[in-house]
């Protein structure tokens, strides 16, 4: 797997640091049917608030021009001197190849200086890179460690992963209760990964009742966001009236907008025709083309 890196940085007062995730998301088993989304890989902002100094608005400037190299000299001296947020920069710039050569020993030197000092960004990153052993041997009790230290900072990226290693007992003993801890932090905070999680727990009874309602629910904030197995989820829980009311047009609408989003739902789509008459599939049809346009402000 690749490290994905920073999107952008220090846009404004803020820090995006985009990572891409190793996980593969286990899927549903809905009504017997096993569905598994294969190497799943999603792509997560993670926004740190600071007040914007001086010294950095050169090399953001800089940075966004896209002049790499004078950004990092920049730089460099300020996360030499000790300033946390500059060493997870210059962390960031090593892992990435920006204004300098790709070197992950040098990119986990400054994580680690910066992660040591409580930034959560680099207790991200690091956490990620002992996850997949990129310059150091894959160690995932480490990366557990340095995911709760930025879980704890009520970071959702990590709070979802720690979740996760909970949820399959990698890194950590395996704790139903303290996955479906951490996938609900996640979720709060809006993670639709994390939403679709805890709504398999809730589905499936897992680390707590069994309540369709509630997975529903969790199913549909992720949905609204464009999550494609959620979509998918809210299809079926419609087909089969799990935790709302039966209703094949809006099991037919969802299975739609999960299809444009890469979902595989032709055989649903087949079955749930049978039980629609074609006034019922044009409406069907247009509420997913209203809910798309919307961009999922405005669906069934």
């Amino acid at each position: 797997m690749r490290y994905a890196g920073m999107t952008e940085i220090w846009k404004g007062t803020q820090i995006f640091c985009g990572l891409s995730a190793r996980w593969n998301q286990i899927a549903t088993i809905l009504g017997g049917a096993q569905r598994i989304a294969q190497s799943s890989i999603f792509v997560l902002f993670i926004s740190l608030t600071h007040a914007a100094a001086d010294e950095y608005e050169e090399g953001l400037a800089a940075y966004n021009a896209g002049n790499y190299k004078t950004a990092f000299k920049i730089w460099k001296p300020e996360a030499e001197r000790g300033d946390a947020r500059a060493q997870a920069i210059i962390g960031f710039m090593y892992s990435s190849g920006q204004g300098v050569p790709a070197d992950p020993l040098k990119a986990i030197k400054w994580f680690r200086l910066a992660a040591e000092q409580g930034n959560s960004v680099a207790q991200l990153n690091l956490a990620m890179i002992y996850d997949r052993g990129i310059g150091v041997e894959r160690d995932l009790e480490i990366a557990a460690s340095w995911y709760r230290l930025a879980a704890d900072q009520s970071v959702p990226t990590a709070q979802y992963a720690l979740g996760y290693m909970y949820h399959f007992g990698e890194g950590v003993s395996k704790d139903y209760e303290k996955a479906l801890h951490w996938y609900r932090k996640a979720a709060q905070l809006g993670l639709a990964d994390a939403q679709f999680a805890l709504g398999q727990m809730y589905r499936s009874g897992t680390g707590t009742e069994l309540d369709h309602v509630t997975a529903a629910r969790w199913y549909r904030h992720a949905a609204e966001q464009g999550h494609p197995d959620s979509q998918f989820a809210i299809g079926f829980m419609n087909e089969f009236g799990l935790g709302v009311p039966q209703n094949f047009v809006r099991a037919y609408s969802w299975y739609l907008i999960a299809a444009s989003n890469g979902a595989d739902v032709e055989k649903h789509l087949e079955v749930v025709s049978t039980h629609l008459n074609e006034e019922e599939k044009l409406e069907a049809s247009r509420n997913a083309e209203v809910c798309i346009e919307t961009n999922y402000s405005d669906c069934p």
